[in-house]
């Protein structure tokens, strides 16, 4: 090794060639003679030949090969690790830790993005995964803001694998696990204004109706469909059209100028 003023240079033996040098700044360069951070390293990589490799000998439950930590973080601000093809926007990718100002929190977020393009992605502190919900820790399990589509390309012939969006109770024990209140649910908001459910009970009724906090439909507004029957204000028809109400059940009507609403009565046999 060797010394030009203040960037201490290595060599290989008695080669020329240089191996790695460290700047005047502290900077540690190993196959560039400009390294730009603490350690910078340049050169070919290959399946068995990475340009960097580290290997871990241990056998806990985690194993640490990296620790990379910000300390001084505050609130709103992240660290990320960025791979791709180059420092601009949407040809490299990231992933990173956002901070939300508090220790410990839910809030706190594993965060997905590109450079310019960011959190597209995110896992809050208690597994919840937002898509397009920005830097706001999703409000369930998975939170989409956006368009989604659903689709499947199985073959298996059991139905249950074969569907895009499968919805199930939430498994519970004892006393809860009978209660529709824990039955699966659809729910549709339209902000403030409306809200409906779509939900099916522990007999496999489907209602339609206005949303309640407990995830049953109000069953006076409702709509059932049992066994092949249709219930309107029921969720329990008993016959293939089961109105309940108060007021009137029923209303034909034609809209064409000379026409004549009717209902139609015939035997197939």
């Amino acid at each position: 090794n060797y010394f030009d003023g203040d960037t201490q240079y290595f060599r290989n033996g008695a080669g020329t060639t240089e191996r790695m040098r460290i700047t005047s700044a502290g900077n540690v360069g190993i196959g560039t003679t400009s390294p730009g951070g603490k350690l910078s390293v340049s050169g070919i990589g290959t399946s068995l030949a990475p340009t960097l490799s580290l290997t871990n000998t241990s056998a806990d439950n985690f194993n640490h090969n990296i620790n990379a930590f910000a300390p001084n973080l505050t609130s709103g601000k992240s660290n990320i690790l960025i791979f791709g093809k180059a420092g601009t926007t949407k040809n490299s990718a990231y992933i990173g830790f956002r901070y939300s100002g508090t220790s410990g929190s839910n809030d706190n977020l594993l965060i997905l993005g590109h450079w310019a393009s960011d959190n597209l992605m995110t896992i809050s502190g208690d597994g919840n995964v937002g898509i397009g919900t920005g830097t706001v820790r999703a409000g369930s399990k998975f939170e989409v803001s956006g368009m989604a589509t659903f689709g499947t390309s199985l073959t298996n012939n059991d139905d249950y694998y074969n569907s895009p969006i499968t919805l199930r109770e939430r498994g519970l024990v004892g006393a809860n696990q009978t209660s529709n209140i824990y039955a699966p649910n659809l729910n549709f908001h339209w902000g403030s204004r409306v809200s409906n459910s779509l939900w099916m009970d522990d007999d496999g009724n489907l209602s339609w109706g206005p949303y309640s906090g407990t995830g049953v439909p109000s069953i006076s507004l409702s709509y059932g469909l049992s066994s092949g029957k249709i219930g309107a204000g029921t969720s329990l028809p008993a016959v293939p059209l089961h109105a309940v109400g108060t007021d009137e059940l029923l209303r034909l009507q034609d809209n064409l100028t000379n026409g004549n609403p009717y209902i139609s009565f015939f035997q197939t046999t």
